[in-house]
């Protein structure tokens, strides 16, 4: 379940062979070239050990989507357990600096999903937006390479397939997304007195020019 939502993020199947002991993916990880957080950041796939090896005589481990991040201290998780619950979701905070999970485990680090980017606490600097948060679109939105009017549009052909299904094509293949769009957002950033939030495809407007375009 957990290497399917790691791929559905990112929009197709392209980390199929991802899955193994849970405690190995930081491995298996790495041999794909994927980036490895110590802390953990949206959309990726947390990490414990189980046991004093990575061998799974003492235990397989555990792992996790990290669906939202309220705080540098506390995440909202989707996860499944071996044998037991096939999905559910968790709150959960670093209090005992396993975040959350019992004696025994060990957190390893966080695999960063390429579709976000390394997008942790510390990106969430406006209490407008929060990221992990998902909006609706009030008006039809112009997605951008950067945040900020003046950069360039991204092609319809490279919207994410999630945002092509709310989107049309304008102009020389210009992708906007349609009013009522429904976005994650991943990133905030000021431009002047504006806020732009990113979403997988690219950068939206927020707040601009004293309108919310997406709450």
């Amino acid at each position: 379940m957990l290497v399917g939502r790691f791929n559905e993020i990112i929009g197709s199947m392209k980390y199929p062979t991802l899955y193994c002991n849970a405690e190995n993916f930081i491995e298996r990880a790495k041999s794909l070239k994927l980036e490895i957080s110590s802390v953990p950041t949206l959309g990726g796939i947390m990490v414990w050990q189980k046991g004093a090896t990575l061998g799974n005589k003492d235990g397989a481990g555990h792992v996790a989507i990290v669906e939202r991040i309220d705080s540098a201290n506390q995440i909202y998780t989707s996860e499944s357990s071996y044998g037991g619950t096939k999905f559910y979701n968790s709150t959960r905070t670093n209090s005992n600096g396993r975040w959350g999970i019992g004696a025994g485990y060990t957190f390893r680090g966080c695999i960063v999903n390429p579709a976000i980017g390394k997008v942790t606490a510390k990106t969430d600097t406006n209490s407008k937006f929060k990221v992990g948060q998902t909006y609706t679109t009030q008006v039809i939105l112009a997605v951008r390479e950067k945040a900020g009017k003046n950069n360039d549009r991204i092609p319809y052909e490279k919207l994410t397939a999630n945002a092509k299904a709310n989107a049309y094509a304008d102009g020389p293949n210009k992708g906007y997304l349609k009013e009522g769009t429904r976005v994650t957002c991943y990133e905030v950033k000021n431009v002047g007195n504006d806020i732009w939030i990113r979403i997988p495809s690219g950068w939206v407007a927020g707040y601009y020019q004293g309108k919310t375009y997406v709450k």
